[in-house]
């Protein structure tokens, strides 16, 4: 399951830094010629190989651990509701009106 967990997020964070990569890019090619003046090819390449690769990675884990808990809570859920239901909601209609008091 964690191989095939960490293929998904691989496909998602390289869709999304396809995405960005693009973006950015059309963002390049609409400026004016006196931008390209200014700025070096160097430059501009560089922007588009590493400053996306550096934005995308932080998501990319953060979308990873949201995912891991949301699915982590969705199984606990279904766990407890099937074990007994009404002490889930017995728990449920107690529990939660506690923590934000």
């Amino acid at each position: 399951f964690g191989s095939v967990k960490g293929f998904a997020f691989q496909v998602v964070g390289r869709r999304l830094a396809f995405r960005v990569r693009n973006q950015l890019f059309q963002g390049i090619v609409r400026q004016d010629i006196a931008f390209f003046d200014s700025a070096s090819t160097g430059d501009l390449t560089s922007r588009l190989a590493w400053d996306c690769n550096a934005m995308i990675a932080p998501v990319q884990g953060m979308l990873a651990s949201t995912m891991a808990n949301i699915l982590q809570l969705v199984g606990a859920l279904l766990f407890c509701f099937l074990t007994s239901w009404r002490l889930s909601m017995l728990a449920f209609t107690t529990i939660i009106p506690i923590t934000y008091v």
